[in-house]
């Protein structure tokens, strides 16, 4: 036997929906960055000045200990003790980023060549030897090797060019070596994908931690550098330099969905 709702009680049900929850699409990440501009920036957390204290933690954690004051660029949560709202997470990825400039060494004024190795090492060995485990409060929601969960975001190039560029105002050459390396095609679908989402309660603690294995920290500790990038002016002796900051990185991505109120044209 149906009943018929009273104006009143249709009216009830039209403001319940004004503030009921609807999906958006949203995406989390954050960002531990290497490199000794890094302590120079106005954070002071999820950085290290070099490849060996890189090396050197025994893990690296993720989202439970940085928020949006770690820098937009490097991290875009709004707290970072719980999440603001139901997130459901479709997609989990991991990049390993370094300078494009692969022509780089130390900063004194005694650049000593390339140093194509170490940017190859940390963009795509490393992450072979790298693990993530993804946690909602103690719970362990995923367990894998980071080279099984591309970025699915970045650029993509490859190869490396290298020469000199005349200016007519001054009698000089500019000469650089750039390079581009990749972890995979910059397409959201590329990432590591759950077959069902991973439902994340609000107010829930959201952490992820990326674990070198032996080998891997091994790798970090013997590499020199991060470095500054060289770039030379030649007109004649001596050679002139200017010098870039140098900056690699391992960023989490975490894509989904976050239930959120309804807001805008959605319910004017």
């Amino acid at each position: 036997m149906s009943q018929k709702i009273s104006s009143r009680g249709v009216q009830n049900i039209a403001a319940r929906k004004g503030f009921e929850n609807v999906p958006e699409n949203w995406i989390l990440y954050d960002t531990v960055l290497c490199g000794e501009y890094a302590a120079q920036m106005n954070f002071h957390d999820g950085y290290t000045a070099n490849y060996a204290t890189l090396g050197a933690l025994t893990e690296i954690p993720f989202f439970n200990v940085r928020n949006r004051n770690h820098g937009l660029a490097y991290n875009n949560q709004d707290t970072r003790d719980q999440t603001a709202w139901v997130f459901k997470i479709f997609t989990v990825g991991v990049q390993f980023f370094a300078p494009t400039t692969v022509c780089y060494r130390n900063g004194a004024g005694n650049p000593i060549g390339a140093s194509l190795t170490e940017q190859h090492i940390f963009e795509t060995e490393l992450p072979k030897h790298a693990s993530l485990t993804l946690q909602t409060n103690q719970d362990e929601r995923l367990k894998i090797n980071c080279l099984m969960a591309p970025p699915g975001v970045g650029a993509v190039s490859g190869g490396m060019a290298q020469g000199s560029r005349q200016f007519a105002s001054q009698d000089g050459s500019f000469d650089a070596s750039k390079g581009a390396f990749t972890q995979g095609t910059p397409v959201l679908t590329n990432k590591w994908g759950f077959s069902n989402p991973l439902e994340v309660p609000r107010r829930a603690s959201l952490s992820a931690k990326v674990t070198f294995s032996e080998y891997g920290r091994t790798l970090l500790q013997n590499m020199p550098g991060p470095f500054s990038q060289p770039f030379r002016f030649s007109g004649g002796p001596p050679e002139q330099y200017f010098f870039l900051p140098a900056m690699c990185g391992i960023r989490v991505i975490l894509g989904g969905q976050r239930q959120v109120q309804q807001r805008g044209q959605l319910h004017a």
